[in-house]
């Protein structure tokens, strides 16, 4: 009896032996597979907020007095739309071996300054103080570098040591307030031209929407419409609405001229956007499904997804106001008109 519960135990021992040996192959395994780290997002980096006043006083003692508005944003907007190039500048201006010089006029820079005064047409005396055809581009590039430490749009702190590589700084805080207004500026008819178009909309009821322009997404935008108080036409972004004298219905007249439609409760596009579903369906043969698929996969958020029924709203209109602009006509029809029942 106690020979039979020795062997039990042995060939018990040898089978978690060895199915601990199989376990110990099976990780080394695992371990020489190819491995992918995930990283985490990059977070973009803040706009730069100088106060006005410390702005204003280091643009005027650093560059020309007589500078002007566009070139001071143009050389900004350079600096910030090339977060790879700062980051190129700045490590040459952190040497960290012995056999490397500290430069404020890198190549990088250098080629920044020559891309900036073709853009100005080499009329860098609105730029420089003193400007002489010589050595000009050392110079500015070394204000350029001045204005990278001054906003801050460097890798490194002040102290020097290395903080965080740029990947792409947000223009979040200075995204403009759209609003979505009608093309026309007076009154349209032949008794009113050219009488004002008063606003509409009243303040409490002005709605936000989302605005697509191109592949980028726009929230909080507010449309606007207008009237005209003596003979009450209404005015908005894709139409205008009136009332036939011998009608007891609204009629609305298509805008050729618009830069957004309605394509949605809540949506509006602007042409571009209309235009490519346009050219789609026609280059590419691609069914409204199709094309809402595409655009939903290349550049649609969590927040924004556009519909079939959308897409095929911007293909009706978009076709309309074209064909009707090569027509030198206005395409109208009842107001409200389901659009299936348009086209």
């Amino acid at each position: 009896m106690f020979f039979k519960l020795k062997c039990n135990t042995s060939v018990i021992s040898f089978q978690i032996l060895s199915s601990l040996i199989w376990i110990i192959w099976c990780l080394l395994f695992l371990s020489w597979l190819p491995t992918a780290n995930a990283q985490k997002p990059s977070i973009p980096r803040s706009f730069p907020n100088p106060t006005f006043q410390a702005f204003s006083d280091f643009i005027l003692s650093n560059f020309h007095s007589e500078i002007s508005l566009t070139t001071t944003l143009l050389i900004l907007f350079s600096l910030i739309e090339n977060p790879e190039l700062l980051n190129l500048h700045a490590r040459q201006t952190h040497p960290a071996y012995s056999d490397e010089n500290l430069t404020q006029a890198s190549g990088w820079m250098k080629t920044l300054a020559r891309g900036l005064a073709e853009r100005l047409d080499d009329d860098l005396s609105q730029v420089l103080i003193q400007y002489t055809s010589r050595n000009w581009v050392n110079r500015l590039a070394v204000k350029l570098d001045t204005l990278t430490v001054f906003l801050g749009l460097s890798p490194y702190k002040s102290s020097g040591k290395f903080h965080q590589k740029i990947t792409t700084i947000s223009q979040e805080s200075i995204h403009p307030v759209r609003l979505i207004c009608p093309p026309n500026m007076t009154c349209t008819t032949s008794s009113c031209l050219p009488y004002h178009i008063s606003i509409r909309t009243r303040l409490r009821d002005i709605p936000q929407v989302t605005l697509i322009k191109g592949s980028t997404i726009f929230d909080r935008v507010y449309p606007l419409s207008g009237e005209c108080t003596r003979c009450q036409t209404n005015y908005h972004p894709d139409h205008e609405s009136y009332l036939p004298s011998n009608s007891t219905k609204q009629h609305e007249v298509f805008l050729n001229t618009a830069r957004y439609l309605k394509i949605g409760a809540s949506l509006w596009v602007d042409r571009i956007f209309s235009n490519a579903v346009l050219s789609a369906m026609y280059n590419f043969h691609a069914s409204a499904s199709a094309y809402t698929q595409f655009w939903n996969n290349s550049f649609g958020t969590s927040s924004c997804q556009v519909t079939r029924r959308q897409i095929w709203q911007a293909f009706v209109q978009e076709s309309i106001c074209s064909v009707a602009d090569m027509s030198n006509l206005d395409f109208e029809a009842a107001e409200n008109l389901a659009i299936d029942n348009v086209c």
